[in-house]
């Protein structure tokens, strides 16, 4: 990803799909497979949701207090951005100086969805780890985990495989 000497610029919503930040492949499945599995798209939104929150359904600036909020909020995200694309001069995806997304998993998922750019600001802030490890330490089940990973490799172009044989 080439950044400009400027701390505002747009982005290809794909290349801000870092292994580090699992959790927007989670958002975007659920985009992908809502209207072919529901119940499956569900249970994969809000397990990611759960383990994310640690149970408790919450973010951490109290702006979501329940899952249905959680759902609410993503539904209203993603058709602001279906209808109107990206704006600018409504928000921008805070991004840290190593180009990782802290904040705006929604507006990415949406974005990778539906094939658009993202309005990034790069900001003095840490790197988000909401990767495998995460979820697996928090007790995601794993063949959600797998689900994710198989698809974030089918997904993102930036992805390689070594095989190291003895």
């Amino acid at each position: 990803m080439k950044v400009s000497n400027s701390r505002k610029y747009w982005s290809n919503s794909l290349e801000l799909l870092t292994p580090n930040r699992l959790d927007i492949m989670f958002k975007y499945l659920y985009l992908k497979f809502r209207n072919i599995s529901p119940s499956f798209s569900k249970e994969l939104y809000s397990q990611h949701i759960k383990h994310m929150t640690n149970g408790v359904y919450k973010e951490k600036d109290n702006s979501k207090t329940s899952l249905e909020e959680f759902y609410e909020s993503f539904h209203n995200t993603f058709d602001s951005l279906r209808s109107k694309e990206f704006d600018p001069n409504i928000s921008s995806v805070p991004i840290s100086k190593d180009l990782s997304i802290s904040n705006g998993a929604h507006r990415v998922a949406s974005s990778i969805y539906l094939s658009q750019k993202v309005y990034c600001s790069i900001e003095n802030v840490k790197k988000s780890k909401y990767g495998y490890s995460f979820f697996k330490e928090r007790g995601m089940p794993e063949y959600l985990l797998d689900f994710a990973v198989l698809n974030y490799i089918n997904l993102n172009p930036n992805t390689y495989l070594a095989l190291i044989w003895p």
